[in-house]
């Protein structure tokens, strides 16, 4: 730090003399991305300034330049020579060969309906860790979290060689606060990792990009404790319209299995907290302020996301699920105004498979529902909850409108 070296170009050559730690203090100006692509590395920058002030890099959707990318890759690929029971650990595959032990492995059926989502059928799919390969059979690390049938669909299964035990601890991150008029998830972020085991990111504030703070695709195991996430700051001029400048996330999970995103405020961001086919992940202590969209949710496959003690006031709602299983406990939501909703989710049809939706300790005020449950349902649990809906004509406190219920039970 405190040159006109580019520190990412320093970070590069450290990296590729073989150090497992790099200590970043003073100001540290970044023009290139800082690749990291070999396991055990601890990035030290908590003492640090990090201008990215200048990078800009190329607009490719969704697979960002950033200050930091960590890159493994596909591994190999092959598919399900037998159908597999819920709760198996173990998998008969066509060429075990192909697929290496101690990996994840990534389980997609191309036709067997989990949900729906906005209209779009979505496939029951499952990250898994392979824990032993004999042959084609394969020993798995978690149980199987549904059945899969290998005689009726194909049921492909992706391999992918990770980079492992990453550590990224920082302080304050300035990108620049560069604004364009274009659509989401283009731009520069901080954090971009693809095919990751172990990934660790704390630090105390990123401020001022286009994309996404942290983008985790493809893992397994993503830890963040950030502090805050700035987006859009208060004299930006332009009207925030959506997919054209809506800009900037907080942490995105994108098929990760077990992630925690813990003690962070979101101001000014699209979400705070999004993910898409991640699973079994923990949100806590979690804060979005006047966020141009829900400042938690999910989309695209995601479940047994379990949200406490989560906070959300202005913009426009709270929680925004578009996943299977919902488990919230200790949320306190404040939008009042606009076409806003607390926690709502998406229409189903009869033909997904029921998911639970159990939300307990919510304080909630909304202009239209404080609570809307609309996807196929086994059991509705709302309970100890203070609930204000309906403060735009037409709407309500509680709004289930489900074409299939197993149980409600809805007290104090």
């Amino acid at each position: 730090g405190d040159t006109t070296d580019d520190s990412g170009v320093l970070c590069n050559a450290a990296i590729a003399s073989g150090a497992h730690k790099l200590i970043l203090t003073g100001t540290c100006r970044f023009t290139e991305t800082c690749t990291i692509q070999s396991d055990d590395l601890r990035i030290d920058s908590t003492g640090a300034y990090i201008d990215a002030s200048e990078m800009y890099g190329s607009d490719v959707k969704n697979s960002p330049d950033a200050v930091f990318h960590i890159l493994g890759s596909a591994s190999g690929s092959t598919t399900l020579s037998a159908s597999a029971v819920k709760y198996s650990t173990s998998l008969t595959v066509t060429n075990g060969a192909l697929l290496t032990s101690g990996e994840p492995i990534y389980i997609v059926s191309d036709g067997e309906l989990w949900y729906t989502e906005s209209g779009s059928a979505i496939y029951i799919q499952m990250i898994n860790v392979i824990k032993s390969i004999n042959g084609n059979q394969i020993e798995l690390q978690e149980p199987l979290d549904f059945s899969f049938d290998a005689v009726s669909h194909n049921v492909s299964i992706e391999s992918w060689a990770t980079v492992k035990n990453i550590s990224i601890d920082h302080g304050v991150v300035f990108g620049g606060n560069y604004r364009r008029n274009i659509p989401n998830g283009v731009g520069i972020g901080f954090v971009y990792a693809e095919y990751f085991s172990n990934l660790s990111v704390t630090g105390s504030l990123i401020d001022g990009f286009e994309n996404t703070a942290i983008r985790g695709q493809k893992g397994v195991g993503l830890t963040t404790e950030i502090g805050a996430i700035r987006g859009h700051a208060t004299d930006y001029a332009a009207p925030i319209v959506e997919d054209v400048n809506s800009g900037f996330y907080g942490v995105f999970a994108v098929t990760v299995n077990n992630f925690l995103m813990s003690n962070v405020t979101g101001y000014r961001v699209r979400h705070v907290q999004d993910a898409a086919k991640g699973t079994k992940g923990v949100v806590s202590n979690v804060t979005g302020v006047d966020c141009h969209r829900p400042a938690l949710g999910c989309h695209s496959g995601t479940h047994s996301i379990r949200y406490s003690n989560v906070e959300s006031s202005g913009g426009s709602g709270g929680l925004q699920w578009r996943g299977f299983d919902l488990s919230v406990d200790g949320i306190k939501i404040r939008c009042p105004d606009g076409a806003s909703s607390g926690i709502y989710d998406s229409q189903g049809t009869t033909l997904d498979k029921p998911s639970r939706r159990i939300i307990l300790n919510a304080d909630i005020v909304a202009a239209r529902n404080a609570i809307k449950i609309s996807g196929t349902a086994s059991d509705i649990i709302i309970d100890n909850s203070n609930l204000v809906g309906g403060i735009e004509s037409g709407y309500h406190a509680v709004d289930i409108a489900t074409n299939y219920v197993e149980s409600v039970l809805i007290s104090s």
